[in-house]
């Protein structure tokens, strides 16, 4: 079982649940699991309060606050003849309160450490039955005790079923769980208030393992014809939701950071067992840990340690003999040192939970994705209008970005491929540019800006993290509307308003505006700036626009638009050198914010020097495509040619 442990405050107090075993021998780790913390601002269960026996000891720093777990005897016999006891353990177990229970199992804490929730026996069962039928066992129910020992039983079902992975809501008022039937057709995700005990079912007859509660939604693993999901619920309406396919993998432990962007789980599958994180937000898995072989649970800290409790690799989990029973207890990997320590030797440990506070640490290296050289941006960097012919001859853009729902338009011939084929091999690399990308697409998924487009495509700065090593981009253009000024230069006739009459007031106001930092993310300074936050080992190189016209430009030249009747739209003259000009302009601002950044700006304005728009062989498209929106697809942007010049330039500066 999973779930998250936070460092306490200084002044704080530590106090430690426990499950202990009656019987003696040698000890085994099996399970570890962690809570979350949102504290409450009324009593939760109507049971006893702490009573004024339990110590109030200060916090070890060197030991988790609010610790139970769960143990089992090594004594060589069947794991169901076990007898175990529970207790709330204060200072690292110096001081432990006893709680009535036969074998519990799967404890989490509450939110504010007041309650232990577990699972147990049915009242009246015999835990030393012998059992020989699944069917026949005795029911296993949900219970809550408090820190004076006292117990509540929170669940009725009966009828042989089996309560399983317990979590409580943030608001410490509602416990959620999972329930197989007797008959084992399947697994049920049930919720049931604690006060009032009413139970209420949000999913039924699926297989699955773990359970955790993040806000509104609940998370767990469903395996599907032996692929395992990632499956996000509702906990009100019971709407469900894939949040990743995992593939032909066990997985069994689960839990969700604080701020809902990464899921852990562990691929039992896999000896040693593994430890994986899930990237909500860019959709990446990234392996964090290899832990002991049969380690049971896991749980991670808000500094970032990885919990865990395993018995040795001879035991199969079915018996404990005592000669081949080693002593683990619990450990502690630290993700961001790969340093492992002892938190709880010589423990018989089944299952924990630790109650934490409101700090989270920085995230560590080991969950972040390895993507060394990051090239992002708009149209200028995706590629739009060089796709490349693929294996079947085709020229096309990479797969996915060239749809009716995500026209991105990334292209394996664009010039930051090309600049990472020629500079970067052997690092990771992410290509995450996208046509038509703002400013405030780095900042918000581009779908929020874009009226639902290119779903899917997340916020730009969520690919930089510490592990980046270089960062490209070229971004502002669509920012000052030159998608829109270029179609209408390209389809204006003559005897109508010129393109400068028509845009030159909101061009120039838009290229102004990008100079001035703001609140609305919409700017060159607040974006270079959080770049080298997020990014804080990278080397950044800012790119601007290639000139599309020649430094003298002819009288007139064809849009490449097309018209019913005599005679074909052209750009002016006037129009040309304006247009030139504006581009200058925006590199200037460009050039200005990254120095003041410090950051590398490369200037690309005479890359395609003698093959602009006008020309005999030009690197740039003329008007081509359909048009979406307010834009033209590929036209106005570097070719093939183009981009290869453009990589000239970027590969000179990067290398």
């Amino acid at each position: 079982m999973l779930g998250w442990f936070r460092r306490l405050p200084k002044a704080g107090k530590i106090a430690v649940v426990g499950v202990v075993l009656a019987a003696t021998g040698a000890a085994g780790v099996t399970a570890v699991s962690l809570s979350s913390n949102a504290r409450l601002t009324s009593p939760v269960p109507p049971i006893a309060q702490p009573s004024a026996g339990v110590p109030d000891i200060p916090i070890k720093t060197n030991c988790p606050a609010d610790l139970t777990y769960t143990t089992r005897s090594p004594g060589g016999g069947n794991i169901d003849s076990l007898e175990t006891a529970l207790f709330f353990r204060t200072d690292c177990g110096r001081a432990t309160k006893q709680v009535g229970a036969k074998r519990p199992a799967d404890v989490r804490l509450s939110p504010d450490g007041r309650f232990v929730a577990f699972t147990d026996l049915e009242p009246g069962a015999d835990p030393g039955a012998e059992v020989t039928d699944y069917r026949d066992a005795p029911a296993r129910e949900l219970y809550v005790a408090d820190r004076a020992g006292k117990v509540r039983q929170i669940t009725r079902l009966g009828n042989h079923g089996q309560v399983s992975q317990a979590v409580w809501s943030p608001d410490g008022k509602t416990l959620a769980f999972l329930y197989k039937q007797a008959d084992g057709t399947g697994q049920a995700l049930q919720v049931v208030a604690i006060e009032s005990g009413e139970v209420k079912q949000i999913l039924a007859d699926g297989d699955y393992r773990g359970l955790a509660w993040n806000g509104t939604k609940l998370f767990t693993l469903e395996q599907r014809a032996k692929r395992t999901v990632i499956l996000s619920v509702a906990a009100v309406s019971g709407q469900q939701a894939v949040v990743a396919d995992l593939g032909v993998v066990y997985a069994q432990t689960l839990m969700v950071s604080p701020d809902g962007r990464y899921i852990l789980y562990d691929l039992a599958n896999e000896i040693p067992h593994t430890v994986w994180s899930f990237d909500t937000q860019i959709k990446s898995n990234s392996k964090i840990a290899t832990l002991p072989r049969n380690n049971a649970g896991l749980s991670l800290t808000s500094d970032w340690r990885l919990l865990y409790a395993a018995y040795t690799p001879e035991n199969t989990g079915e018996s404990f003999p005592a000669n081949e029973q080693e002593r683990i207890g619990i450990h502690a990997v630290d993700l961001n040192t790969n340093a492992d320590t002892i938190i709880l030797p010589d423990q018989n440990i089944d299952s924990v939970d630790v109650v934490r506070d409101g700090v989270v640490g920085p995230t560590p290296i080991a969950l972040l994705p390895n993507y060394e050289f990051v090239s992002l941006g708009d149209s200028f960097s995706s590629g739009e209008g060089a796709p490349v012919k693929s294996a079947d001859g085709k020229v096309r853009y990479i797969v996915g970005t060239d749809t009716d729902t995500n026209r991105c338009h990334r292209s394996m011939g664009a010039y930051p491929v090309l600049t990472h084929e020629a500079v970067g091999k052997g690092t990771g690399f992410i290509f995450k540019a996208c046509s038509g990308a703002l400013i405030e697409d780095f900042w918000k998924p581009y779908s929020q800006n874009h009226n639902g487009a290119n779903a899917g495509e997340p916020a730009q700065l969520d690919w930089l993290n510490a592990r980046t090593k270089v960062v490209t981009l070229t971004i502002g253009g669509n920012n000052a509307s030159f998608g829109e000024v270029m179609e209408y230069c390209a389809t204006r006739v003559n005897f109508v308003a010129t393109c400068e009459a028509v845009w030159k007031g909101p061009v120039e106001s838009a290229i102004n505006n990008l100079s001035i930092r703001g609140k609305q993310h919409d700017d060159f300074a607040s974006l270079y700036g959080e770049i080298k936050r997020l990014a804080p080992n990278a080397r950044i190189y800012v790119i601007g626009y290639p000139r599309f016209f020649p430094q003298s430009p002819p009288l007139f030249c064809v849009t490449g638009v097309t018209a019913p009747t005599a005679p074909q739209p052209s750009f002016i003259l006037s129009d040309m050198e304006w247009i030139n000009h504006e581009i200058t302009s925006l590199n200037e601002v460009i050039r200005k914010a990254a120095e003041a950044a410090n950051v590398s700006y490369i200037d690309p304005t005479d890359t395609l020097q003698g093959h602009e728009l006008c020309s005999s062989s030009p690197w740039i498209n003329n008007a081509k495509g359909e048009v979406v929106g307010k834009h033209r697809i590929e036209s106005y942007h570097p070719n093939a040619n183009g981009h290869i010049a453009i990589a000239e330039a970027v590969k000179g500066a990067v290398s």
